[in-house]
């Protein structure tokens, strides 16, 4: 291992394991048989699990616990979407092996030290999906519309991160903070698609999700200027009001999860960021209605802990706001009540399983509501 690379990467061999999405999508592309990847994506998440508890690293709370999560994107996604039978080889072959690039570069992004590394494999990640999305005639334009907002957040981002390592005389390099600061903040809200449009396939959309997430993650770490944590909790409560008073239901939950995430990284809330992953995560992949986004009533415990986490460490007043302005987002959500019909047809263990365990999480991270977890390394 070459010197330069030791502070980026967690340890030598937990690098190492995180690089399985790559290794899986290379098999799959050259020996174009298919069908196990259900097996595959299900042996990378217990590998990634097992290597986050045996092997010693670098990685913070939020690293492990976002690794952990994003690892379970790829089983999550060939468990909740079945591919047609009647596809043609080349598009099944397609559609299993682009979800583990993309799964890839969300790792690498969550687990890399370095800001610069991290932006360019998000931007990365969304430029495959962009393109995967893109394939389809009736999406093709919002896709690179997508795209085109990430990017520019990834340059935006990039130059941010290189102005905060300027050296040079204290007035200089102040001002150079300052602006990186802003730049690396705007960057990173659009490359987490703050104020964007949402209405992905469910499909998509739960790779889409990590990818945001890496973002705000990245923006946690942040934390430590307190001209970044005004600037997210500014753009948060911003990114409400678009989500609450602009966007239809089948529009609003990932804005909606971006923005109330960006408040939670401004008030070094980790548990609340970290809930609310796991709220989108689950409520883009276990309720799929068609084309629309539809989040089940099991990602309502997580938000509602994190209001209460992050409404805590908020003065009253923008507490008031953000409690407002998300009880005018949940009224477009469009949470699918199909788990409250009493009905004959048999109900999957999932339906009650999964909100239980949502429950208990939730209730459980209230415990840590005093508890401020600090961020392993800041850009």
């Amino acid at each position: 291992m070459f010197p330069s690379f030791a502070p980026i990467i967690p340890s030598a061999g937990l690098f190492a394991v995180l690089c399985w999405p790559f290794l899986v999508g290379w098999l799959l592309w050259i020996s174009r048989r298919s069908g196990n990847v259900h097996i595959l994506a299900l042996s990378g998440a217990v590998l990634t699990l097992g290597a986050l508890l045996l092997f010693p690293s670098r990685l913070d709370i939020l690293g492990k616990i976002s690794v952990a999560l994003a690892s379970l994107l790829p089983s999550l996604l060939f468990c909740s979407c079945r591919w047609s039978v009647s596809q043609d080889p080349a598009e099944r072959s397609r559609n299993e092996i682009l979800p583990f690039l993309i799964t890839g570069c969300v790792l690498m992004a969550l687990s890399l030290a370095s800001a610069l590394l991290s932006c360019l494999f998000i931007g990365a990640g969304c430029v495959v999906l962009a393109w995967w999305d893109g394939l389809s005639p009736r999406r093709a334009m919002a896709a690179w519309s997508m795209v085109r907002l990430r990017l520019c957040g990834v340059i935006l981002a990039v130059l941010g991160a290189a102005l905060l390592q300027v050296t040079g005389s204290s007035a200089v390099q102040m001002t150079e903070i300052l602006w990186g600061l802003i730049f690396l903040v705007v960057g990173l809200g659009m490359m987490a698609g703050l104020g964007g449009r949402g209405g992905q396939k469910p499909s998509f959309a739960l790779l889409d999700t990590g990818l945001r997430f890496a973002a705000l993650c990245l923006m946690a770490r942040l934390d430590y200027y307190p001209l970044a944590r005004e600037i997210m909790l500014g753009a948060g409560l911003v990114g409400l009001v678009f989500s609450g008073f602009v966007r239809r239901y089948d529009e609003a939950f990932l804005p909606f999860l971006v923005a109330l995430s960006m408040i939670a990284a401004s008030t070094q809330s980790v548990s609340a960021l970290l809930l609310l992953m796991l709220a989108g995560i689950v409520g883009t992949c276990f309720r799929q209605d068609g084309e629309v986004i539809r989040p089940d009533w099991s990602v309502a415990p997580p938000v509602f802990a994190a209001l209460l986490l992050v409404g805590h460490a908020l003065p009253p007043v923008y507490g008031v706001c953000m409690i407002l302005l998300a009880g005018l987002n949940c009224r477009f959500l469009g949470f699918d009540r199909s788990a409250f019909s009493f009905t004959d047809r048999p109900v999957s263990p999932a339906a009650y399983g999964v909100p239980a365990v949502m429950t208990v999480l939730s209730l459980a991270s209230l415990y840590f509501m005093e508890k401020i977890f600090p961020t392993g390394w800041h850009p």
